[in-house]
């Protein structure tokens, strides 16, 4: 039983592994991209760069600020029926 769940952790982990590499290359790579396809500077990249992490800093903080007027729509509608049953087949569970 335990090594299943060891051989489970590292397929989860390499799979992470390699997504999380990805992100930075991609990260590492985009100055390159801006630079050789926009003639843009440093300098000038580094301004757009500060200005869209200020923007998703700001927007993250004041995220639970707006939850309440996102979640005034009915999400029951949104949800598929699976779903529906399963939280009642665990409710019915829990209360026994």
């Amino acid at each position: 039983m335990k090594l299943t769940g060891l051989l489970l952790f590292a397929k989860l982990l390499v799979c992470d592994l390699l997504f999380t590499m990805g992100k930075g290359a991609v990260v590492a790579l985009i100055q390159l991209y801006f630079v050789l396809r926009f003639h843009l500077l440093p300098g000038p990249l580094g301004v757009i760069f500060t200005i869209s992490g200020l923007a998703g800093g700001i927007f993250s903080l004041t995220a639970p600020v707006c939850q309440p007027c996102m979640t005034s729509l009915p999400l029951e509608a949104a949800q598929p029926k699976s779903a529906k049953i399963e939280v009642n087949h665990a409710m019915l569970c829990y209360d026994k």
